[in-house]
Order: C-alpha cells, then structure tokens, then sequence
C-alpha cells in the first residue's frame, strides 16, 4: 500500500474517473436518464396510435386526421432522438436542454390550444390535450432538475 497511486480507501486511483469528480458518469447522470427514457416512452406509443388511429381518433377528439398523421410522425421521431439521448454513456446537457424547450412548448401550445379552442376539439379532446400538457410539463419540470444535477459535473 505504499503505490504512489493510492490516496485511502474511497478514493479511485484512475486519474480521468479524479479529473471529473466521479466515479460513475452514469449514476449522476440517473435522473436525466430516467425521466428520458420515461419521455420516449410515453411519446412514441402517442406518435404510433395518432399514426395508427387518426381516422378513430378524428371524431372521439375532435382533431382532423389530417392533423394527427403529421403530429404522429414528428412524436415518434422525437421519441427515438430522445431515447437516443438516453442511451448515450454521457447525458449532454446541450441536448437535454434542446428536449427540455420542447417539452416546454409543446406544454404551453397544448395550455393555448385547450383555452382558445382553436381546434374546436371535442371536451374529450380538449381534456386529452390538457392531459399532455401536464404530463409533459412534468417532464419538463423533472428533466430542469436532473439538468441542474447535471450542471455540477465537469464537461
């Protein structure tokens, strides 16, 4: 034990793992990865059943199918970029922030669209939309946290 390399029993003798001030990139990473992955979760199905259903969904919401196919199509992808972030060994805050705007915008679009009516949606539909813009605020809300964790750590 007398190994220039060796500080003490909890202490890591590889210099990259001291340089970040962790020994585990993915455990101060968990939060972010989490809520992500709960997010691709939740968004891809939306994107398949508005891509699968819209002529169903067309009447029991209210929305125009012709709104539902492209709305579908933008979920899923965005399902799979953010599965994607989830995935990678490092959460990069630059792309948590992107997910977090636009888990932001689409609360706050989904908030308008149900006060002004501007779908003419059905009370179902404007019930579901607020629905989302809660569920995806919370996102929102959990990831701002998880960033703020991540903001701690070294780039």
């Amino acid at each position: 034990m007398t190994s220039a390399n060796y500080s003490g029993p909890f202490t890591t003798t590889d210099p990259a793992q001291s340089e970040r001030g962790t020994t585990n990139p993915r455990h101060e990473d968990s939060l972010a990865r989490l809520t992500l992955k709960l997010d691709a979760a939740v968004t891809g199905p939306n994107g398949l059943a508005y891509l699968a259903l819209a002529q169903v969904l067309d009447s029991f919401l209210g929305l125009e199918a012709a709104l539902l196919y492209p709305v579908g199509a933008f979920l899923l992808l965005y399902a799979a970029a953010v599965q994607f972030t989830a995935t990678r060994p490092r959460i990069a805050r630059p792309a948590l922030t992107a997910i977090i705007t636009a888990n932001l915008l689409w609360t706050a679009l989904s908030f308008t669209l149900a006060a002004t009516d501007a779908l003419s949606t059905t009370t179902v539909g404007t019930v579901w939309i607020v629905l989302q813009g809660l569920v995806v605020g919370g996102f929102a809300a959990v990831q701002w946290v998880a960033l703020g964790r991540l903001r701690g750590r070294t780039p």
